[in-house]
């Protein structure tokens, strides 16, 4: 049966009531808010720009990226992140790589890539858990890099580290373990059994010249002083607050053995960033970083692992290592770098602190005063023994050597900043003034003709 009905404009709600079901009546409301679209912004040397607007050559690097790496140090994490952005490192547990942006070369000048971390230069790379950071941006061209002056003509990387947050405070426990293998690409070295055969091969060769009993695979020097490198990392952190005090707490311990076997390092850091909201107008900084790191070095010399030939081995048939000079050997360096380094070794240890106190005033709500104040605190100890037992040792007789560097640096900036909308024009103005003080000294001292 078809029907229909007519309803009038007045009419808001139709009723339509059938037998055997109860009458209920619900009335659903639904409140659409507006969207808003917050833009994303980048700090660009001591400025914030939008990104729509943004016309210099910036790589913004965040935090989601940096997680799947285990490195020691901040500057080895940028590898194949930034466009770019060259990273040249040693591999060697704890050392620093070096990041170059604009040039990998110059007459006379410094090529390396200069380092801010939250708005304080530094001068060097410095020692940071990567852990604690939280975003980093490579600014590339002279345009993002013009604030910098000189200092910025080979590129500047800006280093955030991680803030608290309002509400509930949140704990996080992170262990990673990496295993690192010694690359040797397509250089291949020869056995024992290749080398007499190439050996011979040449012309004019002496039939006696070295004997067939050495027509053997022999002994591999790079395979024995190489190992699969292990890296642990340990992080615990805090980041919670209220409306008007907010924290961020973080503790670190990285150990790390080399791929070149006789190398470990070893860091423990600790950070705590806050931020609390003194007036509404008044927001204070404060920021400390402290680090502990010590190294052990008694490695085989990689240079006399693919020097040496198979036809030496490190040890006679006791166990004992042979001595090159006295002893049969038939490389052209006389080189048995664990001969040496059962006496010789080398240490060191370092302690980093850096501690801020900065602040932001607002003075209206285009114009606010921000002022970044650091001390930078750095002692470097290192010690390297070598014994007159060892060839190396020969010559001095026993040599035992000692130095230090003690490194302290202060940062003051103050700037006032003016920032306002006028319709679809932005006009923004910095008037900034900066003082740098670097305290360096290093001392060295050694003694010769040691006793073991």
């Amino acid at each position: 049966m078809k029907k229909q009905i007519t309803v009038s404009q007045r009419i808001g709600v139709l009723f339509f009531l059938m037998p055997g079901f109860i009458y209920s009546q619900n009335t659903q409301e639904k409140d659409s808010l507006k969207e808003q679209k917050i833009e994303d912004v980048v700090v660009i040397g001591y400025k914030t720009q939008k990104r729509s607007s943004l016309t210099a050559s910036v790589s913004v690097i965040s935090d989601k990226k940096l997680k799947d790496t285990n490195n020691s140090d901040v500057s080895s994490m940028l590898q194949g992140k930034a466009a770019g952005a060259q990273i040249m490192q040693n591999g060697a547990p704890g050392s620093t790589a070096t990041v170059k942006i604009r040039g990998t070369s110059t007459i006379n000048g410094p090529t390396a890539a200069l380092w801010v971390v939250d708005g304080v230069i530094m001068t060097g790379t410095p020692n940071l858990d990567p852990n604690q950071i939280e975003s980093i941006n490579i600014l590339k061209d002279a345009t993002s890099t013009a604030l910098y002056g000189s200092r910025g003509a080979n590129g500047v990387v800006q280093v955030f580290t991680k803030s608290g947050s309002s509400g509930k405070g949140s704990l996080n426990v992170s262990m990673n373990t990496s295993f690192n293998t010694f690359t040797n690409g397509k250089f291949k070295l020869m056995d024992g059994v290749q080398l007499y055969d190439n050996f011979y091969s040449l012309k004019n060769v002496p039939a006696n010249a070295v004997p067939s009993s050495l027509r053997t695979p022999g002994y591999d020097w790079l395979k024995n002083g190489t190992q699969t490198g292990v890296a642990k990392n340990y992080t615990i952190d805090f980041r919670g607050g209220s409306q008007n005090s907010k924290t961020y707490i973080s503790g670190n311990y990285y150990d790390e053995t080399g791929t070149v076997k006789g190398y470990d390092y070893n860091r423990l850091s600790f950070r705590i960033n806050h931020e609390q909201t003194v007036k509404p107008w008044l927001i204070l900084k404060p920021k400390v970083s402290l680090s502990y790191t010590t190294g052990k070095d008694v490695r085989a010399s990689l240079f006399e692992m693919y020097l040496n030939v198979p036809w030496d081995k490190p040890t006679d048939d006791y166990g004992n290592y042979i001595n090159p000079i006295t002893d049969t050997w038939y490389g052209r360096d006389h080189a048995n770098y664990l001969y040496d380094l059962q006496w010789n070794y080398g240490k060191s240890n370092q302690l980093d602190l850096i501690g801020n106190m900065d602040a932001e005033i607002k003075i209206t709500d285009y114009l606010k005063f921000v002022t970044t104040n650091n001390v930078t605190y750095k002692n470097l100890n290192t010690m390297y023994y070598t014994d007159p037992r060892s060839l190396a040792g020969v010559s001095t007789k026993g040599a035992l050597t000692e130095s230090s560097i003690r490194d302290i640096s202060k940062f003051f900036n103050q700037m006032l900043k003016f920032d306002k909308d006028f319709g679809a024009h932005n006009l923004n103005a910095l008037a900034a003034y900066e003082y740098t003080d670097r305290f360096f000294k290093t001392s060295t001292a050694g003694v010769y003709g040691v006793v073991p």
